[in-house]
């Protein structure tokens, strides 16, 4: 199992509950913990109905089971939460505040808001397994969450680095290959984008799926279909032009492709409005 369908589904967790946090600080009214713990579940509870029942994340496994909880207080920097615990999901509770300050100070810099709801999604190796820890971070409180994967290929320490640059670059790749189709106003074959970027079809798409985790027709199949759920969440889209900012080319098309191998229709979706 490649490491980099983990990565892939870590930045959707991310992609999701910034979605969320972005619209609470939007609005005037104070924090309340309460609503965001019962919103975060809710958020979760539909995202990973929805993409693990199609199978966009295609082997990864999901139950309710897998999804560790923890809520805590963060004290003074670099000390430890006082939780009764020294580990979380296997991992020292120190060094998991570390990352989250690291993650949560950087975004922070980067929001012109002063409110303290901040998305975060990290992921940790151990080993042959990998664990996605995320969660909201809202003021000095931390509504973090964990899933683990076993079974993950390794990637050596000294390639690591490569490696994401690497993903960086194939996801830029994509994004150009959606601006061109976009720019000529109909659908391009992936022999023809190979053309434009001087590159051999079976070399891109071996390279794509080695680096993003999956092929890159279901990366956009993915893509569009996450891209419907996000708009469904937390806009006042209808349905018809969802359907079309998505890249469908009509509801119909949308509404097949949403609907297949999950029992929620896109209504349901509108809990967060």
């Amino acid at each position: 199992m490649s490491i980099a369908l983990i990565k892939d589904l870590s930045e959707t967790i991310a992609f999701f509950l910034s979605g969320y946090t972005k619209k609470e600080n939007e609005n005037t009214h104070s924090f309340c913990i309460t609503t965001f713990e019962s919103n975060l579940e809710t958020i979760l509870e539909k995202l990973f109905y929805f993409v693990f029942s199609k199978g966009l994340y295609s082997p990864l496994k999901y139950t309710n089971e897998s999804l560790d909880k923890l809520t805590f207080k963060l004290n003074k920097p670099d000390e430890q939460p006082v939780d009764g615990q020294s580990k979380f999901t296997g991992v020292k509770l120190e060094r998991l505040v570390k990352r989250i300050k690291n993650k949560t100070t950087s975004l922070d810099s980067l929001s012109s808001t002063s409110k303290k709801a901040i998305a975060f999604s990290f992921i940790v190796r151990k080993k042959r397994s990998a664990v996605i820890f995320f969660g909201i971070q809202l003021a000095d409180r931390v509504l973090l969450r964990s899933l683990t994967f076993k079974g993950i290929s390794r990637v050596r320490e000294d390639s690591s680095m490569f490696f994401n640059k690497q993903r960086q670059y194939y996801k830029k790749l994509y994004g150009d290959y959606l601006q061109y189709t976009e720019q000529e106003k109909r659908n391009i074959l992936i022999s023809e984008y190979c053309q434009i970027i001087s590159m051999h079809p079976k070399t891109f798409k071996r390279k794509f799926k080695n680096y993003i985790g999956t092929t890159f027709y279901d990366y956009h199949i993915k893509q569009r279909l996450l891209k419907g759920l996000y708009l469904l969440f937390y806009t006042q889209y209808t349905v018809s032009q969802i359907a079309y900012i998505s890249g469908y080319e009509n509801y119909s098309a949308f509404i097949i492709a949403f609907n297949k191998d999950q029992k929620y229709i896109p209504s349901d979706y509108r809990l967060l409005r």
